[in-house]
């Protein structure tokens, strides 16, 4: 496997493409890259980042009332 550089701006609409969840031939095609890059930078996103916060029903509630409050 070769490395490849990839700029910031591209790095950032690779993952704004993952967020939308797109393809990875569509992100290729798109921005003339590799499908391989591609779906490095998405397993990497995969991987590291952070995994949503499950609250329980009793903090739920307790953050819901806070928000009714202002």
């Amino acid at each position: 496997m070769t490395y490849t550089h990839l700029r910031t701006d591209k790095l950032v609409l690779i993952a704004s493409y993952f967020n939308f969840k797109d393809l990875v031939a569509h992100v290729a095609r798109s921005l003339n890259c590799s499908r391989q890059t591609i779906y490095n930078v998405y397993s990497f996103i995969k991987r590291c980042r952070r995994r949503s916060t499950v609250l329980s029903d009793d903090q739920a509630t307790y953050v819901q009332e806070k928000m009714a409050q202002g």
